[in-house]
């Protein structure tokens, strides 16, 4: 496990890994992770500008079936490699 230190600016909506925006500028109301997007993260700014990217890690929030959704603060992340009976591996963060 690694903790990193972030701080995530007022100018920031809320930042999600392990999603893609389906609601355009709007926060996710379905945290459910999907197998098919979950190597994505993306941020909203409150001008409603997205910044959408790409990863070879899949990410997962605390519970490793949802996303994990950060909003404007000072966080002390917790990134944690989980490998899933599958062989699928999750960069977990919480």
């Amino acid at each position: 496990m690694v903790t990193v230190h972030a701080d995530f600016p007022s100018s920031l909506r809320f930042i999600v890994f392990g999603g893609l925006p389906v609601n355009s500028s709007f926060e996710p109301d379905n945290i459910t992770l999907d197998e098919d997007t979950s190597n994505n993260y993306f941020f909203v700014m409150n001008t409603g500008r997205i910044f959408t990217y790409h990863s070879n890690a899949r990410f997962s929030g605390k519970n490793y079936n949802e996303i994990a959704i950060f909003h404007p603060g000072v966080y002390d992340l917790k990134l944690e490699l989980i490998k899933e009976d599958n062989g699928r591996t999750y960069v977990k963060i919480y």
